[in-house]
């Protein structure tokens, strides 16, 4: 079991899907009052997100630019005509606030024929993501964990932390914390699991010891509100 399972969140967080790729129909999207997430000693605020039911999930899933791009590409611009589509989706680490948190993703669709692409535009980059065609899964939404996702998963989680460690332990905040993410990841958000190795070399190169361990990732899970 997932450690942030013990504290449920109202939402669909990556951690609910078991580290699996379930596909899911879409039931509904409406729109949702929230309390955003902001950096720590911001004032809270409250914006209307869209919200996807699924079948076989009791959790809402709150979309993002990113998500919601996706689902457009994929089923038209129109939210109506979502309903009843399949959306197969993942767990994947983002950046937030200048930090690297579990998200929702989405993969594809069973619906596909063929891979999209759609980009999402930032302030200052571009980022491109691919759909692709995926095997319908079972009518629960369940999926069985790829082990080899699984592993690398958990050590990006655990580099993650080191990363984390080490930007509190030489106090760096804001955007001197970004600018060392940036700098050790060589770009702004994420990294792939055959980047793990580089950036524990460069952990070490940076303060000259070696990557700092430690436990699981803090709650949180979205990069830009939708």
């Amino acid at each position: 079991m997932h450690f942030k399972l013990l504290n449920p969140g109202k939402y669909l967080g990556a951690a609910d899907l078991l580290e699996a790729e379930p596909t899911y129909k879409i039931l509904r999207v409406v729109l949702e009052e929230i309390e955003e997430d902001t950096p720590k000693g911001a004032a809270p605020s409250k914006k209307k997100k869209g919200l996807v039911w699924l079948e076989g999930q009791p959790k809402g899933w709150l979309l993002c630019v990113t998500t919601a791009k996706a689902l457009a590409t994929m089923f038209g611009d129109e939210t109506e005509k979502w309903a009843g589509r399949r959306v197969t989706l993942f767990g994947d680490m983002v950046m937030s606030f200048g930090e690297m948190v579990p998200a929702v993703r989405v993969r594809g669709s069973p619906e596909l024929a063929s891979t999209l692409s759609y980009v999402v535009k930032r302030r200052k980059k571009s980022d491109t993501f691919n759909l692709v065609k995926t095997g319908a899964a079972p009518a629960n939404g369940k999926a069985r964990p790829d082990p080899a996702k699984t592993a690398a998963l958990a050590e990006q989680i655990r580099v993650r932390n080191a990363m984390k460690a080490a930007l509190a332990k030489h106090d760096l905040r804001g955007q001197p914390a970004l600018d060392f993410v940036m700098r050790i990841t060589g770009r702004a958000a994420g990294h792939d699991a055959n980047d793990v190795a580089l950036i524990q070399t460069a952990l070490a190169a940076e303060f000259a010891a070696p990557p700092l361990d430690s436990g699981p990732p803090p709650p949180g899970d979205e990069d830009a509100p939708f």
